[in-house]
């Protein structure tokens, strides 16, 4: 036996390796103890020759077939079965009985091997287990990365083609404003419009720009839609890799569990920024949009103006058409009539 006070430096990071090496050295040993043990008290003191087993006696028979073989037959032939080894068995059995444990273990103890040799194929095959643990582990990773980023592909080419069709819709309604615009600015004709023309005209301009914040509201609905069919697709990608990163027993089970919440801590700040630049992004369409009201009522109101100042031009250039004439028509006219007539005339001016 070695000695109780030996002190063995071990390396770092090996003794828990080391530990487990022993505890399975000793129970191989202990086991290969018990079983010596168990072949010496089974093993009959005349070698090979088989005991005389226990059987039935016929009805009317003083003897069983097979003791009547035995009588009949020569003693230690090496075939007939022997009742004085059956009866040493038997012996040995209630000796063993009788003995207490500390005695079975002591006897246990005795048959152990005095110093532990370290396998070194089980330590080798430990290694390639772990080796292939590992590869399985980062296969996995690798494996859920993909499928991660395979998520990413697949939702850009939606979100692309939202944020295209919105764009197209709102330069189109910012062509029909101007056309809308363009139809009479351009006209020159003006003076010939009436205000209930000009108003419609803007309830048309207005129209179009409720449509636009429909656009932008249905346009927030569609993005966020996305993005909650994003997050389902990486919430059962993380509870797939769950379980398979497991199965690898690489990591133990809390540190598998610590691995996907890290990873779905990291995800779940990816969607908040997503929803945030949804939310920034219809406020600044908002905003603009707001802003092009606002030109655009500007714009109307300044060809309000100009309509109007035309209209108070024209009707300045035929007052002052009708000025030469007015000494003439004077005279003809009774006292009713110029009095009737000086308010027109006074309301005009």
């Amino acid at each position: 036996m070695s000695s109780v006070g030996k002190v063995t430096q071990v390396q770092s990071g090996k003794v828990y390796h080391q530990i487990f090496q022993a505890e399975v050295q000793l129970v191989q040993s202990l086991a290969a103890s018990r079983k010596r043990s168990a072949e010496r008290s089974a093993t009959p003191k005349s070698g090979w020759i088989p005991m005389m087993k226990k059987v039935e006696i016929p009805e009317g028979e003083m003897m069983s077939p097979r003791q009547r073989k035995w009588v009949h037959s020569l003693p230690n032939d090496g075939v007939t079965e022997n009742p004085v080894l059956y009866k040493e068995k038997e012996i040995a059995r209630k000796e063993k009985v009788q003995e207490n444990e500390g005695a079975m273990a002591a006897r246990e103890v005795q048959g152990l091997m005095d110093t532990i040799v370290s396998k070194e194929t089980s330590t080798i095959t430990l290694q390639r287990r772990q080796a292939q643990k590992k590869r399985n582990y980062e296969n996995a990773l690798a494996n859920f990365q993909e499928e991660i980023a395979e998520i990413t592909r697949e939702m850009e080419p939606p979100i692309l083609e939202t944020g295209k069709l919105f764009l197209n819709k709102l330069s189109q309604s910012d062509k029909n404003i101007n056309h809308l615009f363009k139809k009479i600015e351009n006209d020159n004709s003006l003076e010939d419009y009436t205000m209930q023309t000009l108003l419609e005209l803007w309830d048309e301009v207005a129209h179009v720009f409720v449509l636009q914040k429909q656009e932008i509201k249905a346009l927030d609905e569609a993005l966020l839609s996305l993005e909650v069919s994003r997050g389902d697709k990486l919430k059962s990608v993380l509870k797939k890799y769950v379980e398979i990163i497991e199965k690898t027993s690489y990591l133990m089970q809390p540190d598998v569990y610590r691995l996907i919440d890290k990873e779905a801590t990291v995800m779940n700040y990816a969607l908040l920024g997503n929803q945030r630049a949804i939310a920034q992004l219809s406020l600044n369409l908002m905003e603009a949009t707001l802003q092009k009201e606002l030109d655009s009522r500007y714009r109307w109101q300044c060809l309000v103006d100009t309509w109007k100042a035309l209209k108070k031009e024209t009707l300045m250039e035929s007052f002052r058409l009708a000025m030469p004439a007015l000494p003439a028509v004077l005279p003809q006219l009774t006292g009713a009539h110029r009095l009737a007539a000086a308010p027109a005339h006074f309301v005009i001016v």
